[in-house]
């Protein structure tokens, strides 16, 4: 996985046309943001990587060189384990890492590639305001704004929040086994091999999109929770500008005004004479 550099702005592509817009833009004032499952993405190949089941060999040997012993955390309050006495035999017995208890398990472990997505939610942000495909898919063909985030890095530290990550762009999709996710999901302590199979495992099911995105620039904040989608707060975007599309309707001007009540800096975003290109002008 390749880091990349942060930009010192972020930006966030909208329509002025939802049901949820003026609840958004007050919640965005606040430091809230919309998180949507990755499953409701627009590109069913979005994070969405080939799953290749893993034999029960090789998850016994994945445990294994992973020095975990049983299939279940011995400190784990799971009620199908036993109490008091009988609970480390339950696990010695029923738990342990062999053949016999993976085989058996295996149905089960089908199902965590689609509980990954399930409870992945995400926000999208863009490293560019004026590209015009991004106004015209994301923006309500121009009829909509973008929002533009300062990111304050120290604050990924002081909030302990995950920071924005850039979206890798590729022709191949990537193909993930579960002894991959094993090493992605006990991520301490791993050899190089095992890091290299934790980071492709993160990289396929978080930052990994089709090469013809790549236009977006887009980088990517993840929370996950079980449940609806939501707002959360991200302290390390702070909102800076809106910037209001060329066809945005005089009464929703009017109300992201009213809304923001001068708090950012509200710009015009209007059609170059003699290019392709978008120009910004500060509305007073």
């Amino acid at each position: 996985m390749t880091l990349r550099e942060f930009p010192t702005r972020f930006f966030r592509y909208r329509s002025c046309s939802s049901n949820y817009f003026e609840d958004e833009l007050r919640h965005v004032i606040q430091g809230e943001h919309y998180f949507s499952s990755v499953s409701k993405m627009n590109d069913p190949f979005d994070c969405n990587p080939f799953f290749v089941e893993s034999s029960a060999g090789d998850l016994v040997k994945a445990y294994r060189d992973l020095g975990i012993t049983t299939l279940i955390s011995p400190e784990s309050e799971d009620p199908r384990l036993p109490r008091g006495r009988l609970r480390k035999k339950g696990l010695k017995t029923k738990y342990a890492v062999n053949y016999a208890n993976v085989k058996r398990v295996m149905p089960a472990m089908r199902s965590v590639p689609a509980r990954l997505r399930g409870e992945a939610r995400i926000i999208c942000l863009s490293e560019t305001w004026d590209n015009p495909l991004m106004w015209a898919h994301y923006a309500d063909s121009h009829r909509g704004i973008v929002l533009g985030y300062d990111f304050l890095e120290e604050y990924v530290h002081i909030a302990e929040d995950d920071p924005p990550l850039a979206i890798e762009y590729d022709e191949a999709r990537p193909k993930i086994s579960m002894a991959d996710l094993l090493c992605w999901f006990h991520s301490e302590n791993l050899n190089e091999e095992q890091k290299l199979q934790a980071d492709a495992a993160f990289s396929a099911y978080v930052l990994r999109k089709p090469k013809d995105w790549a236009y977006e620039m887009e980088w990517r904040i993840q929370k996950r929770w079980q449940g609806v989608d939501r707002y959360s707060s991200v302290p390390c975007l702070k909102l800076a500008e809106v910037l209001v599309g060329a066809r945005v309707s005089d009464c929703h001007l009017d109300k992201i005004k009213e809304i923001l009540n001068g708090r950012v800096r509200i710009l015009r975003c209007d059609l170059e004479d003699r290019s392709y290109q978008l120009t910004r002008t500060e509305i007073a």
